[in-house]
């Protein structure tokens, strides 16, 4: 538009110089008629690089060229009259067919472009272009066939027609963009929504998956049988992994993530992100290695769970691409001030990275085209996420490969002093741990009283065995009406609140606790239990009233943190009670049409918590049955229930009961609740 701005603007300079006022502005008159002709020679090179631009440069090799003639032409002809050899009006006819010649070809191309349906992009000025062109044409062959004198009104009602239009285009091209905006906002709004049900989704199941397997390793001596549940864990983790990379990438996209800074122990930090390294590189039989700075203050301020998912991204990367030798990770710190600036390597002898692939690495679901790299999991996001958080702590991913011999990746972040102790020799402090040891609860509070809300007894059941080595008190509540008849009579330090519920949801329930007076638990905190995990749940929970979330699958370490957290300390007791092991005493299971036992015994991986989930099935499925049957018929009877509201509960139902059918191994169960509920979402 500005090449538009400046052709208009020669053209008014060109007008005024030809019109009755340039006596008034200029006194010398052979200043304005040697300008009068220099904005002739020049005029035509912004029109062209004006049309040029906006036809995207389909014709661009004939446009340079005759702007070069131009400007040939101008210097040319200043040069002439300069040295007093030929006057610009004996040079005339030059500069008109030059102009000319551009006019025509300007027509030209627009008419290609209709012919080719190109000109819908920049319609309005196409018409205002044809508009000015025919015009000066006009106003040559009125000065060479006339009074040799140019007058410029012709020009001048070109140009107004041109600017006219080219306002129009504009306006459109605005509308067009705020258009697709407005079409960019709501897709991505459906694309969150959607990641969101994913979320709700996938973790449901998994939260049953790493819950029930945790206490398989906490709980069974059987060698082979922890193995298998060691896989479980890691592959579960995996997909855990994938889920959060989708939802992280989605968050960064619409410019919703954001660092969440606390107080942070930075050596209890390190130590985790080694202990869930350790097991993949002590399977691969890799040597795994720490060193870090003694100087390091203990305790920082900063976002440790950004900072955590850094590492562990980096190091499983190394992990992932090293068949043979070591991987490391170096840590070292600078005290500057009142901040301290970390710099972090990790560094593997892997397959490495050839320098043409280096610029690749951080593109999203990109992979390198290497043979090597056939058979190794990923999806190519974790560089790209980690690339993406750590422009937001203002450093950049940074990295030097040999190709064939390593790699080594770093960044260097700042992070606030807290206590100014320095950690002291960290390496020695982590036990790396080469056998699998026994559960230890974190803490032991046998006064504590919890109310869990979840019309699923699955994740009831999941969650009473996180939480069974604390010796907490755990009163179960099947739906939100269930546990608003329960506080009013008991007293609990804690409410954990499931989200989707068939008779009302978790966030009506709080809202109705809320509104209700004169019962024991008015300030007692609530945590929403929830599978929709996305960029806006912990505004949108805080919002509600909740004091906080806790995303499923349930992590037990976050689960006890957040019980820890939110209770007074004098109710909690140090952990010191380790878990009994018993031994697993198989039954014979009998043969069921429509159970797969062996699907069940996959996915549990023990044979007495099948049998309790089975009976925990059989008991809730009567129940679930005569809703289901309730809410069908409620459909052909507007007088019981809205229609809408009716479908509403029947979809929920059937997805509690999708996930309960495929754990005890009903899986043609499962599917058929599953189209159910694809049916009910219409």
């Amino acid at each position: 538009m500005q090449y538009l701005a400046i052709a208009l603007f020669l053209a008014g300079c060109w007008e005024v110089a030809n019109s009755d006022l340039n006596q008034l502005i200029f006194r010398n008159l052979s200043i304005v008629n040697d300008m009068a002709f220099l904005m002739i020679m020049l005029l035509p090179i912004p029109f062209m690089i004006y049309v040029d631009r906006i036809q995207h440069k389909r014709y661009h090799k004939m446009y340079l060229t005759l702007e070069i003639i131009c400007i040939a032409d101008y210097i040319a002809c200043t040069a002439l009259h300069n040295m007093h050899i030929v006057d610009y009006t004996n040079t005339i006819g030059f500069m008109a067919i030059i102009c000319v010649t551009s006019i025509f070809f300007l027509v030209a191309t627009i008419i290609m472009d209709i012919i080719r349906h190109y000109v819908k992009q920049y319609r309005y000025v196409a018409i205002g272009m044809l508009c000015v062109s025919a015009s000066a044409v006009l106003q040559f062959i009125s000065y060479f066939q006339t009074t040799n004198i140019f007058y410029g009104a012709t020009l001048a009602f070109g140009l107004v027609v041109l600017f006219i239009f080219a306002v129009g285009e504009t306006l459109d091209t605005v509308g067009r963009t705020y258009r697709e905006k407005q079409e960019a906002i709501m897709a991505g709004e459906a694309k969150t929504k959607f990641l969101a049900n994913v979320s709700h989704e996938i973790r449901t199941p998994i939260n049953t998956v790493i819950g029930l397997n945790t206490m398989i390793l906490r709980e069974c001596e059987n060698t082979a049988i922890r193995d298998y549940a060691m896989d479980i864990q890691n592959a579960s983790q995996s997909l855990l992994v994938l889920v959060n990379d989708i939802l992280d990438l989605s968050k960064i996209e619409f410019g919703k993530m954001e660092l969440v800074e606390a107080e942070y122990d930075f050596g209890g930090m390190i130590r985790d992100v080694i202990n869930m390294l350790t097991p993949k590189a002590r399977a691969k039989k890799l040597a795994f290695t720490l060193s870090v700075d003694e100087g390091i203050p203990s305790v920082l301020f900063g976002d440790d769970i950004r900072l955590r998912q850094i590492l562990v991204n980096l190091l499983n990367n190394a992990v992932k691409y090293t068949e043979n030798g070591s991987v490391s990770l170096v840590v070292k710190g600078k005290v500057i001030g009142e901040d301290v600036q970390l710099s972090f390597h990790v560094k593997d002898t892997g397959i490495g990275i050839q320098k043409e692939d280096l610029q690749k690495l951080c593109e999203e679901f990109i992979r390198i085209n290497d043979y090597r790299v056939r058979n190794v999991e990923g999806t190519g996001l974790g560089l790209s996420i980690t690339s993406q958080l750590l422009e937001l702590m203002n450093s950049k991913l940074q990295v030097n490969s040999v190709y064939g011999k390593g790699s080594d990746f770093y960044f260097v972040i700042k992070q606030h002093i807290v206590n100014s102790e320095a950690l002291g020799n960290l390496e020695k402090r982590i036990r790396i741990r080469t056998e699998k040891e026994g559960y230890q609860a974190s803490f032991v509070a046998p006064t504590v009283k919890i109310l869990l809300v979840d019309d699923n007894s699955m994740n009831r059941k999941v969650f009473l065995s996180l939480l069974k080595q604390t010796k907490v008190q755990i009163t179960e509540a099947v739906g939100g009406y269930d546990c608003l008849e329960k506080i009013k009579t008991q007293k609990y330090d804690l409410i954990f609140l499931d989200h989707m519920m068939p008779d009302v949801d978790g966030v009506e329930t709080l809202h109705r606790i809320k509104e209700m007076t004169n019962h024991p638990n008015t300030h007692t905190p609530v945590v929403a239990l929830t599978a929709n995990v996305n960029a806006k749940s912990k505004e949108y929970y805080q919002a509600e009233g909740f004091q906080a979330f806790l995303p499923k699958p349930i992590n037990p370490d976050n689960l006890e943190k957040m019980i820890v957290s939110m209770l007074p300390d004098e109710m909690m007791e140090q952990g010191l009670h380790e878990v009994v092991i018993s031994d697993d005493t198989k039954e014979l299971l009998p043969a069921i049409q429509g159970i797969r036992w062996d699907m069940a015994l996959e996915l549990l991986q023990n044979h007495n918590v099948l049998v309790a989930t089975v009976a925990d099935f059989t008991l809730q499925g009567r129940k679930d049955k005569q809703r289901l049957n309730d809410y069908y018929d409620s459909l052909f009877a507007a007088e019981d229930m809205d229609e809408e509201e009716a479908i509403r509960l029947y979809r929920i139902q059937v997805h509690s009961m999708k996930t309960s059918a495929a754990m005890i191994g009903a899986i043609a169960l499962s599917e058929l609740a599953k189209y159910l509920e694809s049916a009910a979402k219409g």
